[in-house]
């Protein structure tokens, strides 16, 4: 755990240093800065784990793509074809299987870090938000899916210019990595859905239809992905409870300010990415699912409390980065890599 607190100390004292993050040259340099050691966490943690396993399936992937023909590695595998690429490319020159968890990382970290000077009105926030509200955890074990979702963040600026094309194809590039990053291409016609209470009213209908047929959606899902979802392992309403509540009071507030020239993209992100949030209470995979849209959370967040609280931005801004810490501690305590190990500690 400590590590995590030294992290945390340090993205403080960035913005310290950076006092006005205004600027273009001083956003990049306070985000290359931010990404740098959460890069290093990731190369250099253990590969070993008690619980979830993907890590060491990747490590031992990796291996196995050092000393096999491409043909050899893709027989058998449930790994997309860009993901195994990847693997096959860098461990032909780097056969080391650190270098997968460095590649993932620096992939994953560059586009949130993209993603979040290209749309951010505060970057401070957003790379509060993005350590605190589970993303950056969700990158930590879920490399192919991570990657997709990295993708699907580039292809966010493919929405905004409305550039149908360039949006397909990294769409499909996603889904060579994991095939479930199809559920993002709707977003391209979805974002121009207003910020209006027939629109949530929408979602909120489909969030429930899906929540009452919940087999046969996990059924489909398993069909169309090549995966193994289970109904009934979800986790209860009150296991989550305060990402919903974040989740509800971004759409409650960006609703509030509506007229002040709010995002229709990023309210339509947050608001599906609650919609497909909510159903983990009964099928916990969704969760996955909802991370192609729930990053929309730390644009949207720092965004209604630049505009809502014009004076009291510092009051705030400052209460609302420590309440986001708090929650990153707490929810820390009940995750394995909470217990954070580097490669060369045993045990």
């Amino acid at each position: 755990m400590e590590v995590y607190f030294v992290l945390i100390a340090y993205v403080f004292l960035l913005r310290t240093l950076f006092i006005r993050v205004e600027s273009d040259s001083q956003k990049k340099l306070f985000l290359a800065f931010s990404i740098i050691p959460i890069i290093l966490l990731m190369t250099l943690r253990s590969q070993k784990t008690a619980v979830v396993y993907d890590t060491e399936s990747y490590y031992d992937f990796y291996s196995l793509a050092a000393k096999s023909t491409f043909q050899e590695l893709m027989k058998g595998t449930r790994f997309g074809i860009g993901y195994a690429l990847l693997n096959f490319s860098f461990s032909k020159i780097f056969p080391n299987p650190r270098v997968i968890f460095f590649l993932e990382a620096l992939i994953c970290n560059v586009a949130i870090a993209y993603f979040i000077y290209k749309n951010s009105e505060n970057v401070f926030l957003s790379v509060i938000f993005y350590i605190s509200l589970g993303t950056m955890t969700f990158i930590f074990t879920a490399f192919r899916q991570a990657i997709a979702m990295s993708i699907c963040l580039i292809a966010v600026e493919a929405i905004k210019e409305r550039k149908l094309v360039p949006f397909l194809l990294l769409i499909s590039l996603a889904t060579t990595f994991h095939v479930t990053a199809i559920v993002f291409l709707p977003m391209y016609w979805l974002s121009r859905n207003p910020i209006s209470m027939k629109n949530i009213l929408v979602v909120a209908i489909v969030a429930f239809s899906a929540f009452k047929a919940i087999g046969m959606v996990a059924q489909i899902a398993n069909i169309l992905f090549s995966v193994n979802y289970s109904v009934g392992d979800g986790v209860g309403l009150m296991n989550g409870f305060v990402q919903i509540l974040i989740y509800l009071a971004a759409i409650f507030l960006m609703y509030v300010l509506r007229k002040k020239n709010m995002s229709t993209l990023f309210f339509n992100m947050v608001l599906w990415g609650f919609g497909i949030f909510i159903l983990r209470t009964v099928l916990l995979s969704a969760e996955r699912i909802s991370f192609y849209f729930g990053t929309a959370l730390f644009i949207a967040l720092p965004t209604v409390v630049m505009r809502f609280w014009k004076n009291e931005r510092v009051i705030v801004k400052t209460l609302v980065a420590l309440l986001a810490v708090v929650l990153f501690i707490y929810r820390m305590k009940y995750l394995e890599i909470g217990n954070y190990r580097f490669f060369w500690q045993a045990g």
